[in-house]
């Protein structure tokens, strides 16, 4: 294994009412992929942690078909991870692959859901942040 391949990356992932599942059809293939290690950061309430919480969260996804139902809080957790200097990647909605405007101006990057170009857009935007 390369050293690439040893790190654990930590992930703060959006929740909330999901009538299609797209949470767990993220973490499915998400653990499809063996050689891919990470963690999940679960907060209910983003604004009652701070820095120490966050200071270990490599990426924040927000997943764009949860928005409709879940605007404050997601505005909420991308207020936050920009707070603390934490990159956004965008998925839009699951089967449209349609993005709200407003979520396209939080996320530092969209990308469409495959696996592979999941992967690599975490990895990148970790090998831009070392290199910084």
């Amino acid at each position: 294994m390369t050293e690439d391949n040893d790190k654990i990356y930590h992930l703060l992932i959006s929740r909330g009412i999901d009538e299609n599942n797209e949470y767990g059809k993220l973490i499915k293939i998400l653990y499809s992929k063996y050689d891919f290690l990470w963690k999940e950061a679960y907060v209910k309430n983003p604004s009652a942690f701070g820095e120490a919480f966050f200071k270990d969260i490599d990426i924040g996804i927000i997943l764009s078909g949860l928005y409709s139902k879940n605007k404050e809080s997601i505005q909420e957790l991308a207020k936050i991870l920009n707070k603390y200097n934490i990159p956004i990647i965008l998925l839009p909605h699951y089967d449209k692959e349609t993005i709200d405007e407003e979520l396209e101006k939080i996320a530092d990057t969209t990308v469409d859901w495959n696996i592979d170009k999941i992967i690599d857009e975490i990895k990148s935007i970790e090998n831009n942040k070392s290199q910084l």
